[in-house]
């Protein structure tokens, strides 16, 4: 007999959400990267 332990499996909604978290980070990650590239150019430039 099978019985029920309260636990269930990962929804499409949790998953989502990572999926959201890892979109967030590498946007900030490419943000911050393009920022800094701006600087060396600026720099370049003097």
């Amino acid at each position: 007999m099978a019985r029920v332990t309260g636990l269930e499996p990962a929804t499409s909604g949790v998953t989502g959400r990572h999926s959201n978290r890892l979109s967030y980070t590498r946007a900030l990650w490419t943000e911050n990267r393009i920022k800094h590239l701006e600087v060396l150019i600026l720099k370049w430039r003097e």
